[in-house]
This record gives structure tokens, sequence and C-alpha cells, in this order.
């Protein structure tokens, strides 16, 4: 889980490649919002903030020169995330990053006009966050860790290729 969550935050960190060369014309420092439920401890030792950072590095942008992070973590307090994500609204941030349906929602419910980049939430559609997967409609996007129509394709495929293969319902 902790490589497909690399893989995400290299992913968002490539979304900020195309403000390379407006970066190159004039001097910009792009505000980043980091919104947790969890805690600054999980958020580091878990290497989700190394794998960032590596991923802005390896596209050319510099901690500090060419971006800095504002980061507020709720240490797992459900209740904390909107005053947090209210406070980087005021800063403002260029972009708040988050993962999880209660930090996607909360940054959600505090601005409809700064981006919101998930790096992990369940069912962005079913849980109101998105319009489809394909065009979400608002403000939010990001990876959706739900399989659905997948799963059953994945199964189907697999019994194609082994016929003796014999699934039976969870």
């Amino acid at each position: 889980m902790i490589s497909r969550r690399r893989v995400a935050l290299g992913v968002v960190a490539g979304a900020f490649a195309p403000l390379a060369t407006f970066a190159q014309q004039q001097p910009v420092r792009w505000r980043i919002g980091v919104l947790q439920l969890s805690s600054k401890e999980f958020f580091v030792q878990g290497g989700y903030q190394k794998a960032f950072l590596d991923g802005m590095r390896a596209r050319g942008y510099v901690l500090g020169s060419d971006f800095v992070i504002e980061e507020r973590f709720a240490d797992g307090d459900v209740g904390r995330l909107p005053t947090l994500v209210a406070e980087l609204t005021r800063i403002p941030v260029d972009l708040i990053l988050t993962s999880g349906t209660q930090a996607n929602r909360a940054a959600q419910q505090a601005t409809t006009t700064i981006p919101v980049v998930t790096v992990a939430e369940a069912d962005p559609v079913g849980n109101g966050l998105a319009v489809t997967l394909a065009r979400p409609g608002k403000n939010i996007t990001g990876l959706s860790t739900l399989f659905g129509d997948t799963i059953i394709k994945n199964v189907e495929l697999l019994t194609s290729i082994v016929p003796s293969l014999r699934v039976s319902p969870c």
C-alpha cells in the first residue's frame, strides 16, 4: 500500500510539471497546503512526505525556492479538520493536497476555488466529492481507490485465462 501511495504522490507532483515553463518566465513560489487526518509522524515515517518531495525534485522543483509547504495534521481527530483547512484557505495556498474521505470532504467544504488534489479517495462519486470519475466537475481531483467494475472485469479475464478457476462470493 505504501508503494501505491508513493506512486500517487509522484503523480500529484507530476501535476505541477506544466507549471515549469511558467515558473521560468516569472519567479513564482507556489504555496502547497497539506491537510492530513493523520499525524505528522505518520506522514513522515510512512515515507509519504519523502515521496512527494522526491517527485517534485524529479520534476525540477526546489523546496523553498519554487514552492513552500504549509502542513496541517489533525492527529486522528476528524473534528479538527475544518479548523485546519480554514487556516490553509486564509494563508491562502495555491493547492491543497489531501488523502482520505474526511480530509477530502473538509477541504471541499472549505473552498470551491482552491484546487484540491487527493492521493486516496475510496469512492469520490459515491461520497459526493465528484460528479463522475472521468470529469469530477468540482475543485477536487486525484486518485481513487475504488475498483468497482474493474474487479469484475479482472475476475472475468482471470477465469477466461484459467477456465478451471472457481470464484466464490465473499
